[in-house]
């Protein structure tokens, strides 16, 4: 049944987390789901009401049955110090910094239920020296233009 779950989710991109999610049970009409062991972060997904909806819909239509949908939180890892709101939350000056880029702004707009689950900086190279010849030209540029 979680099989096909899985293979419905497929065909809609913005449904792509509930690969990483594990049905535990299915007693009677309550299923109980957990996110996969390095999956962790994609209970937030399950968190988010209007992607909670879409999994009891499709868990419902495989069962051929009005589901209930009960979710086990992972706790933090042991080796994580820090709470597991914050370990996999982003901070929000960098949504905001995120939210302000075109390439995110457009991804948003083609993909409406996505969620931005983690930021990384990148830092751009420095420039490239330029050489010099003797007379103070760059060589590198060309002289026509």
């Amino acid at each position: 049944m979680w099989a096909k779950v899985q293979e419905a989710a497929e065909e809609t991109s913005s449904l792509a987390w509930i690969d990483h999610l594990d049905l535990l049970t299915l007693r009677g009409n309550i299923a109980t789901i957990a996110p996969r062991p390095s999956k962790r972060e994609a209970i937030r997904f399950v968190e988010n009401p209007s992607n909670r909806q879409k999994l009891v819909h499709l868990i419902s239509a495989a069962a051929g049955q009005p589901i209930e949908l009960r979710y086990d939180k992972p706790k933090p890892a042991a080796h994580d110090a820090r709470s597991e709101t914050n370990a996999t939350r982003p901070r929000q000056a960098d949504v905001q910094d995120a939210l302000s880029s075109p390439a995110v702004k457009l991804a948003l707009e083609v993909f409406p239920d996505a969620t931005i689950m983690n930021i990384h900086r990148h830092q751009q190279p420095p420039p490239e020296p330029t050489e010099k010849s003797a007379d103070g030209s760059n060589p590198t540029e060309d002289p026509d233009v």
